[in-house]
């Protein structure tokens, strides 16, 4: 048991510029509209049948809710602990009044989020596995000082552990843990550069190794941010036109990555 981590090349001018927006705007956001009604409708295209029941209301209150995030989309001044009832967002969850009415909370809004992420800004993604930390991995090569530090500050972004979105509701902190800009991806991409990768003694950390290197690759020639997650995987199969790299053929010396992928 456990989990398993994913990286996913994603367009984040379309996160921020189109998710971000229409998620501040609210309930009443075309786009917003537009999801929870093809996800009432009971479509298992992209959720399993258990899923569809956190979209069986229509997130009234999700503007005010939005309202409380920072610029970022990092920290909510509400925090995890809150129900919104009837449009009205409630600090104390009410527990006596749940049952009887219609409620959203946290949890719900983070797989809204994964869901809508997801679906409109993925492009392609690689799984590597049971992993804490990704910049943990490169630590066994030889890593001056500032290079290592550069790593690691922008993998805290990754999978630091602070992201808001990061549910943890099968236990091993599943969800969104982290995101980065493509201007970060390309700075990640330069510092990974820097490093001269040796094999390991572990042969998985190797084929880590390599993933990472493949998707940051690609994410940095092609002008697109990363998200990192933990069982991410569990939504992105059935998302169309999203691609699975694969490490059969890959080149890590020019800006060009090549691979062979599988379209899921």
């Amino acid at each position: 048991m456990g989990f398993a981590v994913d990286l996913i090349a994603f367009d984040d001018t379309v996160f921020q510029e189109e998710i971000f927006t229409s998620l501040r705007e609210g309930e009443t956001s075309a786009l917003i509209k537009a999801e929870l009604e093809h996800l009432q409708k009971g479509n298992k295209t992209y959720l399993s049948e258990g899923e569809l029941n956190n979209y069986a209301h229509s997130f009234n209150g999700l503007k005010s809710v939005m309202n409380t995030f920072d610029s970022t989309f990092l920290t909510s001044s509400l925090g995890h602990e809150f129900v919104v009832l009837e449009g009205k967002v409630e600090k104390d969850q009410p527990s006596d009044q749940l049952y009887d009415s219609v409620h959203w909370g946290y949890e719900d809004l983070a797989m809204f989020f994964e869901y809508l992420t997801l679906k409109h800004c993925a492009k392609y993604y690689v799984n590597i596995g049971k992993q804490y930390s990704i910049a943990a991995l490169f630590e066994s090569n030889t890593l001056n000082y500032q290079t290592l530090s550069q790593l690691k500050q922008i993998c805290d972004q990754l999978d630091g552990g602070f992201n808001y979105f990061q549910h943890g509701n099968g236990g091993f902190g599943e969800g969104i843990s982290g995101w980065i800009s493509k201007q970060e991806t390309k700075d990640l991409h330069q510092v990974l550069q820097k490093i001269k990768i040796k094999n390991s003694t572990q042969y998985l950390d190797d084929l880590r190794i390599q993933d990472i290197l493949k998707i940051v690759q690609i994410a940095a020639a092609e002008n697109l941010g990363i998200i990192s997650g933990r069982d991410l995987r569990l939504s992105v199969p059935n998302r169309p036109g999203v691609l699975k790299l694969s490490l059969e053929t890959q080149s890590f010396s020019s800006t060009d990555l090549q691979f062979n992928g599988e379209c899921v």
